[in-house]
């Protein structure tokens, strides 16, 4: 997998998105899609802490 910056990560996003829904998505659209994927990112990532500091306590290995 190649490295994407943010705009083209965002570009890429928002046509895979766009081929889901079968159409041009309006910015507004856009907007609200993309607030949702990064509220949705922020709770994985949140999740993942949680869950990484529960097996530092427990001396559990981290899943990869």
């Amino acid at each position: 997998m190649t490295e994407v910056d943010g705009k083209g990560l965002a570009k890429q996003a928002r046509s895979t998105l766009e081929r889901r829904v079968g159409h041009a998505m309006t910015d507004t659209e856009w907007e609200r899609a993309r607030t949702t994927l990064i509220e949705f990112v922020i709770i994985l990532r949140d999740w993942e802490q949680k869950e990484g500091a529960r097996e530092a306590v427990q001396g559990l290995p981290r899943a990869a």
